[in-house]
């Protein structure tokens, strides 16, 4: 085997990381730092803001004309009952 192919053998490609969103944000309102639930969770605290913004992603998308809020209501998502949960604020009509 030539070195190359050795060097590409032994290398761990990056994986991505699944990260409980969920229980990040409880948490952060628990009084934890990001960095401490980066070591916990063992991702970089780069993992858990990338997740963060893909969570926030998925709630900006405006599909079949609903607002942010009808979608909240509506999903069975663990993380839109989570949101209706602790964070009802979202939640309020304009």
């Amino acid at each position: 085997m030539n070195k190359e192919r050795k060097t590409l053998a032994n290398s761990k490609m990056p994986q991505y990381k699944e990260v409980d969103i969920e229980k990040v944000y409880k948490e952060i309102d628990s009084g934890k730092s990001i960095v401490q639930i980066a070591k916990e969770m063992g991702v970089s605290r780069q993992t858990l803001y990338n997740r963060h913004k893909e969570f926030q992603k998925q709630f900006e998308k405006k599909e079949e004309g609903f607002s942010l809020r009808n979608r909240l209501l509506e999903s069975t998502d663990p993380r839109a009952e989570y949101i209706r949960k602790y964070h009802p604020e979202y939640l309020e009509e304009d």
